[in-house]
């Protein structure tokens, strides 16, 4: 009765269980840090690409951008808020947005980079730019336990300077 009571326990752990852990084993791809070290050197778990237009007429305008996990640990959501601008080059009033990637179960993976995509509600809008806000991410198991990291939130600490720079109402740093 025991040995069929641990099997069916393993089997639904291994079902429940978030898919953004994994154990870190062997070296780390090419331009991959520890989440704890990039953390540490005050950088995001991500790198953003610059955003370009898909759009190509009528309709809502849709735009994708290149987002990189440059961690070891697996990213469930990026979230940014969207300033588009339109074909003079000003702000698009009442135009942003807040958006994103979110899908803990299709987590980006370490090193992998993913083009994601995204719409604009203003059909004015013919380019925007991206302000990092958050980002979700599950750390590796550590060495020597069994019980996954539960996953935790890196909160752009420059969002307000940043926010304020893609709008034209400051300088960048």
């Amino acid at each position: 009765m025991r040995a069929g009571t641990a099997a069916l326990a393993a089997a639904v752990l291994s079902v429940f269980l978030p898919t953004g852990c994994q154990r870190s084993s062997g070296p780390l791809p090419e331009g991959v840090q520890p989440v704890s070290r990039v953390l540490a050197l005050g950088r995001a778990p991500v790198a953003m690409g610059s955003p370009f237009s898909l759009s190509s007429g009528a309709g809502e305008p849709e735009f994708a951008v290149p987002v990189r996990n440059v961690t070891d640990a697996a990213v469930n959501a990026v979230l940014w808020t969207v300033v588009p601008f339109d074909r003079a080059g000003n702000i698009i009033q009442d135009g942003e947005t807040d958006g994103g990637y979110e899908d803990p179960l299709n987590p980006i993976r370490p090193g992998e980079e993913v083009e994601l995509t995204f719409g604009v509600s203003s059909t004015d809008a013919i380019r925007v730019k991206l302000v990092l806000r958050e980002v979700v991410y599950v750390p590796p198991i550590p060495r020597g336990t069994e019980n996954p990291a539960a996953p935790r939130k890196w909160a752009n600490p420059y969002y307000r300077a940043e926010l304020a720079v893609a709008r034209g109402i400051a300088l960048p740093r």
